[in-house]
């Protein structure tokens, strides 16, 4: 049931998109859900034999009550770690603080997966005390809810609030439906709102400006007009432009990157990162070649191809880690940007694929997610989505969400600071690996 409401608009965008008959549209719904149901499926599965097996067990509320906790959030770290391609799929139930400021600052220790912990072990201790009319066990509940948001607030205020510089940032946001955007009788006009759009970034004067994914739906040249009349809108500020558009590949010619530029202010391409993990269904087809994005169906292109490395753009105030739609979604995209030395992170997302489905709020608040994770200001330009700034302590400085053109401008800054999360992984994954072993093991 849960899944049949998180995912109904695959429907009407398989059909939106790919100019496919709906019957398809169903069949990849259908596909969706059964495979998001399959881990719930298997966690009742699992713990149910295990209490079974071990009728000791049950006599322990805390040792059932951790085996329950354990046993979910390794099952949501599988989850996390396969169908790379697919993020809808790709939710933890850290999802549900995402909104409370004290309630994601666990994630800058334990990742995601310490607040997944807390959620079922506190959802477990109310099911128990209902289940066998204790009352304690209800009190042990809401004391671990005020130990969590105690701590929380703990650890926002210790966090490390230093930094190098400060970088004044314009976030230009096209807001363009994703038929107009493909379709080349609208040109003139997507070119004008994007020539409006940088005359606003200019006249705050920022030192980078930041353009959506695939803001320009055609393959980067040096001698690209539109680019180099916005450049020459925006000269006098002297900002950097990280700019979204396609590459084409050096090897093929026929195969494209889905990629992000940096252009410094002499309106020069200093740096490209190329999308690394690409989405199913549209950047990688499905089936056939009906299933992907429409700009190869109108082009001489083939496919996109996956970018070989996640190494960040550097530019003149700091290395910046390029994340690009889905590989916001998840904490290892972010990790390997920052192990290769990115201090600052940038979101750049075409949202109109989803717009007006809960996907929205979900794409931006998984970007304070990993602004916790990683203690890294980040950057959001989200086409037809919700662009802003989110600091490295969960603070949203400036949001914006609109139908409209729109201008959002903000500063970020350049933290050298680690997070624990950053500085040891998943330990929080395999320590429970282990303690969920002895849990089952030991009589």
């Amino acid at each position: 049931m849960a899944s049949s409401i998180l995912f109904y608009w695959i429907i009407d965008a398989t059909d939106r998109f790919s100019g496919s008959e709906t019957l398809l549209g169903i069949a990849i719904f259908i596909i969706i859900c059964l495979y998001y149901s399959i881990y719930p499926i298997i966690f009742s599965l699992l713990y149910s034999l295990i209490l079974k097996n071990k009728k000791t067990i049950s006599s322990s509320v805390v040792r059932t009550v951790f085996i329950a906790a354990f046993l979910w959030i390794i099952l949501e770290w599988v989850k996390m770690n396969v169908l790379l391609g697919i993020p809808w799929v790709k939710d933890t139930l850290s999802i549900s603080q995402l909104r409370t400021l004290n309630g994601i600052q666990l994630a800058s220790i334990t990742g995601p997966w310490g607040i997944s912990f807390v959620i079922v072990a506190v959802n477990q201790l109310f099911a128990l005390a209902i289940k066998q009319t204790k009352l304690k066990y209800g009190i042990y509940a809401i004391a671990i809810v005020a130990l969590f948001y105690i701590s929380g607030f703990v650890i926002f205020t210790l966090f490390d609030s230093n930094w190098s510089k400060e970088i004044k940032v314009a976030i230009i946001q096209e807001n363009i439906k994703a038929e107009t955007r493909w379709n080349e009788e609208t040109g003139d006009r997507l070119a004008q709102q994007l020539f409006d759009l940088n005359r606003k970034a200019a006249s705050h004067n920022p030192n980078l400006i930041v353009w959506s994914e695939t803001s320009i739906p055609w393959t980067y040249s040096t001698d690209d007009d539109l680019i180099n009349m916005a450049l020459d809108i925006t000269k006098e500020s002297k900002a950097e432009h990280i700019i979204g558009i396609f590459s084409k590949a050096e090897t093929d010619t026929l195969n494209i990157y889905n990629s992000a530029y940096l252009i410094n202010a002499e309106g020069v391409a200093v740096s490209r990162y190329d999308k690394v993990t690409l989405l199913s269904f549209l950047e990688t087809p499905f089936l056939s070649k009906s299933l992907i994005v429409p700009f190869l169906s109108q082009s001489v292109y083939t496919k996109i191809i996956a970018g070989s490395n996640y190494h960040p753009l550097e530019g003149r105030f700091g290395n910046m880690g390029v994340l690009i739609c889905n590989e916001s979604l998840t904490p290892y995209e972010t990790k390997k940007m920052l192990k290769r030395g990115a201090n600052i992170l940038i979101t750049l997302s075409n949202d109109a694929w989803i717009e007006n489905t809960h996907l929205n709020d979900w794409h931006f608040y998984a970007c304070r997610s990993r602004a916790v994770e990683s203690g890294k200001d980040i950057v959001i330009n989200s086409n037809r989505g919700i662009g802003g700034v989110i600091l490295g302590n969960g603070v949203i400085q400036v949001q914006n969400l609109s139908q409209y053109p729109a201008c959002t401008t903000g500063s970020a800054k350049i933290r050298e600071n680690s997070t624990l999360y950053y500085k040891f992984g998943d330990w929080y994954i395999y320590l429970s690996v282990f303690l969920f072993l002895i849990l089952i093991i030991k009589k």
